[in-house]
């Protein structure tokens, strides 16, 4: 299992298990701290498998603001303009902070860390150790190496199977975004492919997924 959380920026994710304890104590530190209700509070905690320095610093690098009472004020003024995908991820300002906006997706060049994927910040934790734990268990299912970096195509396959599993089972068509605005105030493009076509269009469409953004 890849940890819900990143290394510290610039390392590599690790897989590792981790189990999640929460008590009232550190929900309460939690709000404390981020100014969060107890249920918020109780999510952060969960992403970060119960330790509360690490919820407090994933609240913090997802809001992009040092100030906990600015972010929700200017998430509640703002709220209403995004499309509703926008506001489960980017709930804490206006806009995506660094942590996502400067994020591409690149292999570790550290030595037995090259089939980690390098995070910059707390953020995009969820999204690169899915794709990371995707990565490895294919490498695994293959019985090949683990010491070398991932190709292109391995990046493809991934990607487009996490989309296919998004897939209703009765389902002829994918939707793709495709990213051609940088406001998410703005309509959201998106293009309808087939199933059976995914995985040659995101291999088509690839440096959109893996580049910065």
């Amino acid at each position: 299992l890849i940890a819900p959380l990143g290394p510290a920026p610039g390392r590599a994710h690790a897989p590792r298990r981790r189990k999640t304890k929460m008590s009232e104590e550190a929900v309460a530190q939690v709000q404390a701290f981020t100014g969060l209700g107890a249920e918020e509070a109780k999510q952060f905690l969960e992403m970060s498998g119960g330790d509360v320095e690490g919820a407090v610093n994933l609240f913090f690098g997802m809001s992009g603001d040092g100030n906990p009472g600015a972010a929700g004020a200017s998430a509640d003024a703002s709220a209403s303009d995004w499309p509703s995908w926008a506001t489960v991820i980017f709930d804490r300002g206006t806009q995506p902070s660094e942590a996502w906006t400067e994020q591409e997706v690149a292999c570790s060049d550290h030595k037995g860390e090259e089939i980690g994927l390098v995070q910059h910040k707390n953020g995009p934790c969820g999204v690169l150790a899915t794709l990371n734990a995707i990565l490895v268990a294919e490498r695994l299912r293959k019985g090949q190496a683990l010491n070398t970096k991932f190709s292109r195509d391995e990046f493809a396959s991934a990607i487009a199977s996490i989309i296919r599993r998004c897939v209703p089972d009765d389902a002829s068509k994918a939707v793709i975004c495709s990213w051609r605005t940088d406001r998410h105030g703005a309509a959201i493009e998106t293009d309808d492919v087939a199933v059976d076509r995914l995985s040659a269009v995101v291999a088509e469409g690839l440096d959109a997924f893996l580049s910065k953004g």
